[in-house]
């Protein structure tokens, strides 16, 4: 079988936006002739909760070239959502399980002939039972950027995970803090961090700010407002950019910039030249492990500036502030040490998104 890799996952790799699951498909190319990316997740109904691939609808259905990496756009009419609450599980449970029976046979092909397999933790894992039943002999990767209970995906997509574990090749998780959830799981689970794409934040930048000093925020994953709710009113003199949050800023001061979500290197700049980076995430059930996970706090440490968290996101890496949610005291403290610890020489004990792909495919053998 020719060596390809196919990736399923709830991102696009065409999208502005990237996550680790971009980053380490762009990487594979060193390990396989072939690689394809189905998005998955998405129908009309994505009008309508601000998702990001809207901008990518007049390509959905196709596969198209990008980079290298076929992609495809998976549209239906509509995809499941987790409503919440116990009473209507059973219920809601509905369509997810149609989803996973659904005739698909772009992607019933996709899987027959790809030699590894590499599914996204969110929606993905409920096509598990399919994939193993139409590709026995394919190598299956569970790539866990997050624990499901973070992301609030609904319960039975937790069930289908964890009843495969067992023939799932290998775990890849990015944070020790996230072991603990697959120790029962009967397959190979392999803490592999997640890295940084070296050439991009190197590319040479100019800064995006005016003279005043500046703290950004990149992203929107369990985005908390209140923290700038708070900050800026108590620093009026520092300007604080809010890059790709789609939510409401009626409340926020003059000195809080909103930014729409915008590509990724284009990001890269605002986090080299703030006076400190904010990851203003909300407490979440094990959010625990993004203080080892945390993309744009590891690129911060990269360049040497300082980051603002929550306490439980500080975690063992040097010149994060923490402060406790909703607690304005705390939030004015965290924010008044992080400016005052200006930069310092850039962290060297981040591996990049080579190393990352190294861990993963070097084993990209068929059973």
């Amino acid at each position: 079988m020719q060596q390809q890799l196919l990736v399923l996952s709830g991102h696009d790799y065409r999208s502005r936006r990237k996550a680790g699951i971009h980053f380490v498909t762009e990487a594979a190319a060193a390990y396989f002739k072939q690689r394809k990316f189905i998005s998955i997740g998405y129908s009309h109904l994505s009008r309508f909760n601000g998702d990001q691939r809207i901008a990518l609808d007049r390509l959905a259905n196709i596969w198209a070239a990008e980079a290298g990496v076929e992609c495809f756009l998976w549209k239906t009419a509509v995809h499941p959502v987790n409503v919440g609450g116990r009473l209507l599980e059973p219920i809601s449970a509905l369509p997810y399980r149609a989803l996973a029976r659904r005739e698909a046979p772009v992607l019933d092909t996709a899987i027959r002939s790809s030699s590894t397999i590499m599914v996204e933790s969110g929606l993905s894992p409920i096509f598990l039972d399919r994939i193993r039943q139409l590709a026995p002999s394919a190598r299956l990767i569970y790539f866990c950027s997050d624990l499901l209970d973070t992301l609030g995906v609904h319960p039975v997509v937790d069930r289908v995970l964890k009843r495969n574990l067992a023939n799932v090749d290998l775990i890849r998780v990015p944070a020790h803090a996230m072991l603990s959830a697959f120790a029962d799981s009967g397959a190979a689970t392999k803490v592999i961090p997640n890295g940084i794409a070296t050439a991009d934040l190197d590319r040479p930048m100019t800064s995006p700010y005016s003279d005043r000093r500046a703290i950004c925020s990149v992203g929107s994953m369990l985005f908390d407002p209140s923290y700038f709710q708070v900050a800026a009113d108590a620093y009026p003199e520092i300007d604080f950019h809010i890059i790709g949050s789609s939510c409401s800023h009626r409340a926020y001061l003059a000195n809080v910039i909103m930014h729409p979500e915008m590509p990724y290197l284009a990001t890269l700049p605002f986090i080299q030249y703030a006076a400190a980076l904010v990851a203003p995430y909300r407490s979440s059930k094990s959010a625990s492990y993004l203080s080892e996970t945390s993309l744009k706090m590891l690129q911060a440490a990269y360049y040497g500036v300082p980051a603002i968290c929550p306490d439980f996101a500080v975690g063992q890496r040097r010149r994060r502030f923490g402060y406790i949610p909703n607690n304005a005291n705390s939030i004015i403290a965290a924010t008044r040490d992080a400016l005052s610890a200006g930069r310092q020489r850039p962290a060297t004990d981040i591996i990049d998104w080579e190393a990352v792909a190294r861990e993963l495919f070097s084993d990209a053998t068929v059973r």
